[in-house]
């Protein structure tokens, strides 16, 4: 009697039916539990999907230093070499996605949240990387100046080669940056969460507020003209610099007190809990923004005026922007922006709350 549930457990039906000799019809059949992976698959799994996901960061840190490389150094006539580094990194994202397809049915939820993330993050940053260096090799090859006429004066946005002294400063950021990826990439979790939009708005402001003084020191020498047709352009050149040590020397006091306000309403965002991005990432963002920011709109490095050499009247003076500098700029800014958006999924741990117990 006491082998009676255990043989009707093995053949599937109760010890009613057992003792009847039949089975009844409307009686509901067990349900079969899907098998579960084991643990040790799980951890073999974690491992493995780990693994390739560092292989393809390495892919990413090599392809993108190189990219750079070869667009500097050799140009439009690198770029077969720059389409294989292209093959080589979608290689080894079609590697690493077919890892997560055939490691899917035994890995765990989060392992394979984590792994696509990562993937996610290093392809955005590398077609970020080539969009916006394939932009400057192409440039120069449909137009090396564009000239508008304003006036006694000529604007030009001239696209010239590559400064060695900003693409050092380039790389050196580049590599900061590919530090602080690889830091953020192997510390994410499936719960990791970036905050992109305070790093951006600390970046827009001074990129704005850059554009609208260029804008205002343009406006300001077309304005100066001589009063008489028979005066040469060359005349005015004092009387020019005088108004504009003014125009900078108002934009440096409105400057600062914009960079304290920013920084300021930073530090009220998250202390009322607004802003996820702590202070100590948010702040150094908008400082560095500002100086950034500040040096492309007040030096003479991007906005070069030339007045002609020759005392008449006909001849007109030229305002030469610096495209290529001010879009190395506009990478330093973006480069720093996308530093202090992957630090910004760096959460502090929560201390333990201390209980007293009687």
């Amino acid at each position: 009697m006491t082998l009676l549930p255990l043989l009707a457990e093995a053949l599937g039906i109760t010890v009613d039916e057992l003792l009847a000799g039949e089975t009844c019809a409307d009686a509901p059949m067990p349900e079969q539990a899907a098998p579960q992976p084991s643990e040790i698959r799980r951890a073999y799994a974690a491992q493995k999907l780990a693994d390739a996901d560092s292989w393809l960061l390495l892919a990413f840190s090599i392809c993108v230093p190189a990219f750079i490389w070869y667009t500097i150094s050799l140009g439009m006539q690198g770029s077969f070499r720059l389409l294989l580094l292209c093959i080589l990194f979608a290689a080894c994202s079609v590697w690493h996605s077919g890892t997560i397809r055939r490691l899917r049915s035994y890995a765990g939820p989060d392992d394979l949240s984590v792994s696509r993330r990562r993937a996610t993050l290093l392809r955005g940053g590398y077609a970020a990387t080539a969009l916006l260096f394939g932009i400057q090799v192409i440039a120069p090859a449909f137009s090396e100046y564009l000239m508008v006429p304003c006036g006694r004066y000529q604007i030009v946005l001239e696209v010239n080669q590559f400064y060695w002294g900003l693409l050092v400063g380039l790389l050196l950021l580049l590599v900061a940056a590919l530090g602080v990826l690889a830091y953020r990439y192997f510390g994410m979790t499936a719960q990791t969460c970036l905050d992109p939009l305070m790093p951006g708005v600390v970046s827009a402001v001074p990129f704005i507020g850059a554009v609208v003084l260029l804008y205002l020191r343009v406006s300001r020498i077309v304005s100066f003209v001589p009063p008489s047709d028979e005066r040469a352009l060359v005349t005015v050149k004092g009387e020019l610099n005088t108004a504009m040590e003014q125009l900078l020397s108002g934009a440096r006091i409105a400057w600062a007190i914009g960079t304290v306000v920013l920084m300021a309403l930073c530090v009220v965002l998250c202390r009322i809990k607004r802003c996820s991005v702590t202070p100590t990432v948010l702040l150094p963002c908008a400082a560095l923004q500002s100086l950034l920011w500040y040096a492309v709109g007040t030096s003479d490095w991007f906005l070069l005026l030339r007045f002609p050499s020759v005392l008449h009247q006909e001849q007109v003076g030229t305002i030469t922007i610096l495209v290529t500098a001010c879009f190395f700029m506009l990478v330093f800014s973006l480069l720093i922006w996308v530093i202090c958006t992957l630090l910004s999924g760096i959460r502090r741990k929560p201390e333990p709350s201390t209980t007293s117990t009687s």
